[in-house]
């Protein structure tokens, strides 16, 4: 049960890390957005790969 946890804490975050690179895009800040938008797509890597690839 604990392993499915990840998948779901990854997808849980992906809506998170989206408003975290609005605001700081609207905000003209540059790199945070680059360092969050980089967590981001980390994020939906391994959202993907837990939930379509490698599914526990």
């Amino acid at each position: 049960m604990l392993p499915s946890l990840t998948a779901l804490a990854a997808t849980g975050l992906v809506p998170i890390m989206i408003g975290a690179v609005v605001l700081h895009a609207s905000l003209r800040e540059v790199p945070p957005a680059v360092v969050t938008a980089d967590l981001l797509v980390l994020a939906v890597l391994v959202a993907g790969g837990r939930w379509l690839v490698i599914p526990l």
